[in-house]
């Protein structure tokens, strides 16, 4: 699944980059922090599943997606480790 999702990032990279009107080498600093986000989440989600049950973690991880640090990371400068938030946080579901 986590190669799926990579897959979905690196062909999003052109159309974000033109979105933001930044540079290829520029927007894939989303990609660097959202594989590093799911390499240090999904052995945590899974430790987590099975410490404290599928449902409390489902529910935590629904109502932690960052939308404010995401919705804010981008009006002049990137900030990869907001964009990264909301990648640990679905991971997690």
């Amino acid at each position: 699944m986590a190669i799926l999702d990579t897959t979905i990032v690196a062909v999003a990279l052109p159309t974000l980059a033109k979105d933001f009107h930044v540079t290829v080498n520029t927007i894939q600093w989303v990609t660097t922090g959202y594989l590093l986000a799911l390499a240090v989440v999904i052995p945590l989600s899974g430790w987590a599943m099975h410490r404290f049950g599928g449902k409390p973690v489902y529910m935590t991880s629904s109502c932690c997606s960052w939308p404010v640090p995401c919705s804010a990371a981008w009006p002049g400068r990137p900030r990869p480790s907001s964009r990264s938030g909301s990648s640990r946080a679905s991971a997690e579901a």
